[in-house]
């Protein structure tokens, strides 16, 4: 199942970008959104206009089942592993489960892309691509993650727009 999901934030894309991947900002993440329990930073390199980094998200279940079986909030914990150009404004990422029994099961990749839209205007576009690997079932719930995993970035826009509405993390 192929998703994309579109914010538009009243800053240059230069701007957003520093907010997106400031060291500060999981803290605030994590404290601002209802949508997540923890966000852990684990890694960040910078090499020119290059970054690579990964963080670590642990998501609140947004259901209690599925085909019968009990969610467990550590099926939800995934590690996003993302390769960001600067230069180009734009960037890979994989979401990849944590938990062993679904990280088998689940592939979840896709591109992030900031493109301006005026001087003082910019929009963030993230393509993301979900795969399920269970005959049926699989289709049910990569529209539950695809429905959460929007939810999960529009809470994080309305939380970046907060920050630059108060000119945090500058």
């Amino acid at each position: 199942m192929k998703v994309e999901v579109i914010n538009k934030f009243d800053v240059p894309a230069e701007r957003l970008e520093k907010i997106l991947f400031d060291e500060r900002l999981p803290e605030l993440l994590k404290a601002r959104m209802s949508t997540m329990l923890d966000i852990q930073p684990l890694s960040k390199n910078a090499n020119g206009a290059l970054l690579e980094r990964e963080v670590k998200y642990f998501p609140k279940p947004m259901i209690a089942s599925v085909a019968g079986k009990k969610v467990e909030p550590e099926w939800m914990v995934f590690t996003e592993k993302t390769r960001y150009d600067f230069g180009a404004h734009k960037g890979t990422f994989q979401n990849v489960p944590q938990h062993h029994k679904i990280a088998g099961l689940l592939l979840n990749h896709g591109e992030l892309i900031i493109k301006a839209t005026g001087p003082n205007s910019c929009e963030q576009v993230v393509k993301t691509e979900i795969k399920v690997k269970v005959p049926i079932v699989g289709m049910i719930a990569e529209r539950i993650i695809g429905d959460n995993g929007k939810k999960i970035l529009e809470e994080q826009a309305a939380v970046v727009r907060e920050i630059i509405k108060n000119n945090e993390l500058a």
